[in-house]
């Protein structure tokens, strides 16, 4: 079969996660799918992560260390994507690891049989409490069967992990450096290239809730204004057509309600600036476009966009 050939180019950035990474590399390389290229890119570790990294490239050749300095999460996802070699493309957080043995092998199957840019499968999320892993199953999907297609836009979250790509799909694109929220840019410069994307039903992703990562620690720090910057710099990159299209303006309705509830917790003023922003592009990018799909909490957020009604927004977070 021409897909079971096919080179799987996995990315998972290290830095410092010495206690994680025996379990997220063991769970890589102990796939039933062995066709792969594991890129460990060591993002200046310091705890022994780096030495690890070796040791695992000195047992199995699909392993490949890319040492650099420390750049963070966006830059060496950048690394590894300008050095891979594969066809298809899967992103890993050296935190967490792949629950199902098989999950390569049904998300490439799934690819096969429909033509997919982007197959997705089942995620959960989990927390380590006193020694035992608690876990909670996203069941965003459930309503999928197995090869189902999706809209990517509307039905898939924005996270870069937990998704089989074609890599092509990422030419010409690299993840902000020295933001938070790189993710952001996912939906908007990389699900609108996809022509076809499906649905795998496999636990493909176990995602670590860290709780002094960005989403748990992030809501009173200054830097959630960055949100705001990444969807200018992704309105700006992306081609004008996009924006005449429905489900790019519904996702930017979304991404605007998210940018401004990021920054809830701050100042008045900067929750106002960043409203006035969002009201700005709106203007920009979109124009007179209105929302079609009648969801009552959409229909306010666009209106207080459009009205530049701060005072509606307010209403509208204290609401949700």
């Amino acid at each position: 079969d021409v897909y079971k050939r096919q080179l799987v180019s996995i990315i998972v950035p290290v830095y410092n996660v010495k206690p994680y990474l025996n379990r997220c590399v063991n769970s890589l390389l102990g796939q039933s799918y062995q066709n792969m290229e594991l890129l460990l890119v060591d993002d200046g570790s310091t705890d022994g992560s780096e030495t690890l990294c070796d040791e695992y490239a000195a047992q199995d050749a699909r392993v490949r260390v890319l040492h650099k300095k420390n750049g963070g999460l966006s830059e060496a996802r950048n690394y590894g994507m300008k050095r891979l070699t594969g066809r298809y493309i899967t992103f890993v957080d050296s935190d967490d690891y792949i629950p199902s043995k098989n999950a390569f092998d049904v998300m490439l199957d799934a690819a096969y049989e429909k033509n997919a840019d982007i197959v997705a499968g089942k995620f959960l999320r989990f927390v380590e409490k006193n020694g035992r892993e608690v876990q909670t199953i996203d069941r965003k999907l459930e309503s999928h069967g197995n090869l189902d297609e999706l809209d990517p836009i509307q039905e898939l979250q924005g996270f870069a992990w937990g998704k089989l790509y074609k890599a092509e799909l990422f030419e010409n694109i690299c993840f902000p450096v020295g933001y938070w929220y790189e993710d952001t840019i996912i939906p908007w410069l990389v699900f609108p290239k996809a022509n076809t994307s499906v649905y795998a039903d496999v636990m493909c992703y176990a995602y670590r809730n860290n709780p002094n990562g960005i989403t748990a620690s992030g809501l009173f720090s200054k830097r959630t204004i960055e949100s705001t910057y990444i969807t200018k710099l992704v309105l700006e990159k992306i081609p004008n057509e996009f924006c005449q299209k429905r489900e790019i303006y519904n996702l930017f309705i979304t991404q605007s309600f998210i940018n401004i509830q990021r920054v809830k917790n701050a100042d008045n003023e900067i929750i106002r600036a960043i409203f006035s922003i969002m009201c700005e592009l709106k203007n920009e990018f979109f124009g007179e476009m209105k929302l079609e799909d009648g969801i009552y909490k959409n229909m306010e957020i666009e209106k207080a966009l459009t009205e530049c009604d701060y005072s509606r927004m307010k209403r509208i977070l204290r609401w949700l």
